[in-house]
C-alpha cells in the first residue's frame, strides 16, 4: 500500500489489481480518500488470459501504461531470508498457489 501511495502522491492514476477484491478496494479507497485516483479490480497472478485482457483494458483506458509494479507477497516463502534470486521456483509460486 505504501507504493500505491508513493505514486498517487506524485500524481500518478492507479489501477490496481489482486485476487481478494476487498483488500484491493480497501486500497483503492483510501487513495481516493486522500485525493488520488485509483480503480480496482480482481485478477488472479496465474489468471494468464485474464491478465492480458486487464492489461489491454488498462492500457486502453489510461491510453499506456508507464509503469508496472508486481507487489506480491513473497516474504512467508522465503527460507532463512534467502535472496529473490536463490529461491526455487516452488518458494517462489507459493504466495500464487496458497
Amino acid at each position: 500500500m505504501a507504493v500505491a501511495r508513493a505514486f498517487a502522491l506524485e500524481g500518478a492514476k492507479l489501477f490496481l489489481s489482486g485476487r481478494h477484491l476487498p483488500k484491493v478496494e480497501a486500497v483503492a479507497a483510501d487513495i481516493v480518500g486522500g485525493g488520488g485516483v485509483a480503480e480496482a479490480a480482481q485478477v488472479g497472478a496465474l489468471d494468464e488470459d485474464g491478465g492480458e485482457k486487464y492489461v489491454g483494458a488498462v492500457a486502453e483506458k489510461a491510453g499506456a501504461i508507464d509503469i508496472s509494479f508486481n507487489a506480491i507477497s513473497i516474504a512467508h516463502a522465503l527460507p532463512n531470508r534467502a535472496p529473490l534470486l536463490e529461491l526455487s521456483v516452488e518458494h517462489f509460486v507459493r504466495p500464487l498457489t496458497s
